[in-house]
């Protein structure tokens, strides 16, 4: 089995990065790695392929609870394991369920979302949330430059981006006036 490296499942096998390429770069670098699992039944090939790699230490295996599900969250971890937290009032559940090391919260790009999520954590705030359980918070997907500014202000330990450069430009131009 192959396994490879993509958001979405690629349409041609040829043109992909493997994990193995991937870690085999990796593995020279000191990068922290956040890799999500989106099948079940991945989670230990993936884990071992950290561990052979010696990234193991600097790992987070993640997934949507679903895929979550199927991860090794009794015993020893050779990585640490996180899920992903579509709706901040399920934080409190999956954190009781898993005691994962790293919590993930969902974020798209969907406007109503957007204005749930940041109204939730500025009532909730993410920092003392994080310090409650004990455990880092990474958000994502931020798409927009406002919202990682933002996120910036919120003292978690991390946010996830993918914002396009010619909206982000944009975004700051429309700040200045």
């Amino acid at each position: 089995m192959t396994l490879v490296v993509s958001h979405d499942p690629p349409l041609h096998i040829e043109n992909t990065l493997t994990l193995d390429a991937a870690l085999s770069f990796l593995s020279q670098t000191d990068l922290e790695l956040f890799v999500e699992i989106k099948k079940t039944g991945l989670a230990s090939v993936v884990i071992e392929k950290l561990v052979s790699s010696n990234v193991a230490d600097r790992s987070v295996v993640f997934a949507f609870a679903a895929v979550a599900r199927s991860f090794p969250w009794e015993g020893a971890r050779p990585v640490r394991l996180g899920v992903i937290v579509a709706y901040p009032w399920n934080l409190n559940r999956v954190e009781r369920t898993y005691a994962p090391d790293v919590i993930l919260l969902g974020w798209d790009a969907r406007v109503w979302t957007r204005i749930a999520f940041r109204a939730w954590w500025s009532v909730f705030s993410l920092e003392r949330r994080a310090r409650r359980h004990r455990m880092p918070v990474v958000v994502g997907i931020a798409q927009r430059m406002d919202d990682l500014h933002w996120l910036s202000r919120q003292h978690i330990y991390g946010v996830v981006a993918d914002i396009d450069r010619t909206i982000a430009a944009g975004d700051e131009s429309r700040r200045q006036f």
